[in-house]
């Protein structure tokens, strides 16, 4: 639903599919909106993506698929401890599979391979 709105508040950033910044004037419309908040942080990278998860959590903190975007984002920026603690948010969800991947792939860039491997026989 909010994709919709996203795209028709910022055709020029979609049509161009890559990652941008986000400018938080265009969440005025939904200020309190954890979830435009998230998908925002979906069309940004590196710390306006981060800044749009953060604030999408401080909004609304269960909301799963931001822990878990917000870990991606932070394991591509080998903030790995953070990332963990994201992505293990993100797990309460037994939806966001990714999260499960996501996880294990950071114990393993870790070095903590003995730890990955009992995350994926759970």
């Amino acid at each position: 639903m909010y994709s919709i709105l996203i795209e028709a508040a910022m055709p020029d950033i979609v049509e161009q599919d890559q990652p941008q910044a986000v400018d938080p004037k265009l969440c005025s419309a939904f200020p309190e909106s954890g979830e435009v908040w998230m998908e925002l942080g979906k069309l940004a990278e590196g710390r306006e993506a981060l800044l749009a998860f953060n604030h999408a959590l401080s909004l609304k903190p269960d909301l799963e698929e931001a822990w878990y975007r917000r870990g991606q984002m932070l394991h591509r920026q080998d903030a790995f401890q953070e990332a963990l603690v994201s992505l293990r948010h993100a797990m309460h969800d037994r939806l966001q599979s990714g999260a499960w991947e996501e996880y294990g792939a950071v114990l393993r860039e870790m070095g903590r391979t003995e730890e990955a491997f009992a995350h994926a026989r759970q």
